[in-house]
């Protein structure tokens, strides 16, 4: 046998040993980078700044209560109220970015008398009437601060407001369903990392064993390199 051919054969059997080591690379990128995809999306996804609201009514004047006490009656200085209700509405930042303003809207149904409105803290949050509206003005939302901000509301409508908020940073939730939402948050968070775990480990696992069954090929080739140089002498002799 020739020079030539006994390289050739060292070539083909040293391919195989080539595949074992970029196959772990390629396993490695292909399930890796799918946890890292998950990840970052996760990490880097938008994020709105989260009012959260808890209204509190209380009815103050109401005509069924004359049926009960007669002498019951309630005024406003010298005009006689019948129906008074009055609606507290607290408001806090609880998630995402610093704000400098936002807007809320407080919806009456329509023809509803107000007789006060209160806004607190006055130099951060102010809320003005507009027809069967109060629009409230907030500034400087930030979770830092942790400031409330609180509106005191007396009408004449025994429903409990509906509210809206104004531009694409900012949402609004109620006090439950926001707890509710963190609940299930929590949840997701769980099965996310399920998720990277599932997709990280058998690409480990399958790397290692690609990993060891490539050692085990070399072992097998340097065994044999060392076989075929201890034959080669004796057939340098024999050929002599």
């Amino acid at each position: 046998m020739s020079d030539e051919d006994r390289n050739q054969d060292k070539d083909k059997q040293k391919s195989p040993s080539r595949f074992f080591t970029v196959a772990p690379l390629i396993i490695g990128v292909l399930f890796g980078g799918l946890g890292g995809a998950v990840l970052t999306y996760w990490m880097n996804r938008p994020q709105s700044t989260v009012l959260v609201y808890n209204v509190t009514s209380t009815a103050i004047a109401n005509p069924a209560a004359s049926d009960v006490i007669p002498k019951l009656s309630c005024r406003i200085g010298d005009e006689p109220v019948s129906i008074l209700y009055s609606n507290v509405i607290e408001f806090t930042p609880v998630e995402g970015p610093y704000l400098e303003s936002a807007q809320v809207a407080i919806r009456y149904p329509e023809n509803t008398k107000f007789f006060g409105v209160a806004a607190q803290p006055s130099h951060q949050f102010d809320c003005k009437q507009r027809d069967a509206d109060i629009i409230c003005s907030a500034t400087n939302l930030s979770l830092r601060e942790k400031t409330a901000y609180r509106v005191q509301l007396a009408t004449s409508s025994p429903q409990t407001p509906s509210l809206t908020v104004a531009g694409k940073d900012l949402e609004l939730e109620d006090l439950n369903t926001y707890a509710e939402n963190q609940l299930n948050k929590g949840k997701n968070k769980t099965l996310i990392v399920v998720i990277l775990v599932s997709c990280l480990i058998p690409g480990i696992v399958i790397a290692m064993f690609f990993e060891k069954f490539k050692q085990s090929i070399e072992n097998q080739l340097r065994k044999s390199e060392r076989a075929e140089k201890s034959t080669t002498p004796s057939k340098r002799e024999d050929a002599l």
